[in-house]
């Protein structure tokens, strides 16, 4: 085993562990890190509190999940990098999120016959795309818990797909590490910060409830703190007008 492809498998397993681990907390009776009780109420309250992160969120993992689903047919490899960049530069175009640093791979004859052959009519306005699936649907109704459920477990899938013998070297590995910090970024680090805004909202509720002298100690730690960072607003503020 070379030292790209052992640097893979931790790419691998780091990867799917984390999907495992947060569609076990979506699942709910799960303790956050071991410390905070999260179940799907928790959750549900939380964005339902924000509609509009949640609608956003349903939206955007819906047709995610739906473009990615034909990528497990997809040979891995060179094509399946290749066709996994397309559909990055596609879905973060259409959907105005960040994009990836791309790792330009070489293209031989086969890839790129197939990426040519690709056409994807989709949306009322007949857009075309090689990858992007964004059929006329409304998604403003369909189960958050069960599209992240689905997401989840297809990109645990398609994460096992890096490890192929043609992916051992340089150039494809930082590919994979581009592909996979654009997937985190997007999903998993927002998802583990809301996560951690959820099971320390339901650890001082059961601490405030448990002794009452709590609340009134961390309601003046909120108050000097707030005190602090007004200050501290302040002073910049002052420091930018001399």
């Amino acid at each position: 085993m070379t030292d790209y492809m052992k640097l893979l498998e931790t790419v691998v397993t780091k990867r799917t562990e984390n999907f495992k681990y947060l569609k076990r907390i979506h699942e709910g009776g799960v303790y956050w890190l071991n410390v905070g009780l999260v179940t799907t109420d928790n959750i549900m309250k939380y964005y339902r509190s924000s509609q509009d992160l949640l609608k956003k969120r349903v939206h955007l993992f819906f047709f995610l999940g739906l473009s990615l689903g034909p990528f497990l047919q997809i040979p891995n490899g060179s094509l399946y990098l290749h066709s996994l960049n397309c559909l990055l530069d596609e879905f973060s175009t259409k959907f105005k999120v960040k994009k990836h640093k791309k790792v330009k791979l070489p293209l031989n004859e086969e890839d790129e016959k197939f990426l040519n052959s690709r056409n994807v009519i989709s949306g009322s306005s007949n857009e075309k795309h090689k990858f992007l699936m964004i059929p006329d649907v409304n998604t403003e109704n369909f189960d958050y818990l069960q599209i992240v459920y689905a997401l989840f477990d297809l990109l645990s899938h398609l994460s096992r797909k890096y490890l192929d013998p043609n992916c051992e070297n340089k150039l494809f590995y930082e590919c994979i590490v581009s592909i996979d910090d654009w997937f985190y970024k997007l999903i998993i680090k927002p998802i583990v910060k809301e996560i951690h805004e959820i099971s320390a909202s339901m650890i001082i509720r059961e601490l405030t409830t448990f002794d009452p002298l709590f609340n009134s100690a961390f309601q003046g730690f909120l108050k000097v703190k707030n005190e602090m960072i007004e200050d501290k607003d302040q002073k910049k503020e002052i420091k930018q007008e001399n």
